[in-house]
């Protein structure tokens, strides 16, 4: 266990000086800790992946054919349900009402298309989330 002092990067280098582990990890520190770039303790990095970190669980689940399978799963669930899937089609707005979501706003080969929907799941961020709904609707 690093001692709470040491930089994760400081007690990784004492094991390695390869950057792909360095590049390899940072990314888990964005993902799960939501960390920049080994900015957080060694100890806090090796708790986390601990079992007891973990609540017990001695995993972290990885996908095994990595995210881009997942995100292909998940795009032929929702295909299969009926509904479309469109891949470069940036939000420009949270529709909302009443303090209840009614839809969004996306741009889709040039042009402006509402989407009516009671449920909108964002993967921009909080801040950036909230500019697209409105603040002041929030």
């Amino acid at each position: 266990m690093p001692e709470e002092q040491i930089s994760f990067r400081a007690w990784l280098q004492q094991y390695t000086l390869n950057e792909r582990v360095f590049e390899r990890l940072s990314g888990d520190n964005l993902g799960y800790l939501r960390a920049k770039r080994f900015r957080i303790p060694g100890q806090h990095w090796a708790v986390y992946h601990s079992p007891k970190g973990q609540g017990g669980l001695t995993h972290l689940g990885h996908s095994r054919l990595g995210n881009r399978s997942n995100a292909e799963n998940l795009a032929k669930t929702v295909k299969g349900n009926g509904s479309e899937v469109w891949v470069g089609a940036p939000a420009t707005e949270i529709k909302i009402k009443n303090g209840r979501v009614t839809g969004v706003v996306v741009e889709k080969n040039g042009k402006d298309v509402e989407v009516d929907a009671s449920v909108v799941i964002s993967n921009m961020g909080p801040k950036r989330t909230v500019q697209l709904a409105g603040r002041e609707k929030l």
